[in-house]
């Protein structure tokens, strides 16, 4: 959520600016969603990069990018069925509270 809220906070401010309050509430909550489930798979990218770099190939060679991006795709797909769960209930209430706050607050 920390590493999130400064990105998610301007994409709310470009996208939110001029709408009416429940315009702006929902678009503060998808850019607080998407930046935090984001950042999120970022640091499951990061801890997969590092444990599997031992076996990948020379870096920026061709099977290195290769061995990148599919360690990326198995990190997003572990995240979404393994790692999503832990943002259930508790997340959501936050994301709807800052979101709620934010949308108050003027953006």
């Amino acid at each position: 959520g920390l590493l999130a809220f400064a990105p998610a906070l301007m994409l709310a401010r470009f996208t939110a600016s001029n709408r009416k309050p429940g315009q702006k509430f929902a678009a503060i909550f998808i850019a607080l969603t998407l930046a935090t489930l984001g950042a999120t798979c970022f640091c499951y990218y990061l801890q997969f990069r590092v444990y599997y770099s031992q076996w990948h190939e020379a870096t920026l060679s061709y099977i290195w990018f290769v061995q990148t991006f599919i360690t990326a795709l198995s990190a997003a797909y572990q995240f979404a069925v393994l790692g999503s769960r832990f943002f259930f209930p508790l997340g959501l209430v936050f994301l709807f509270a800052v979101s709620f706050w934010l949308a108050k607050k003027e953006v």
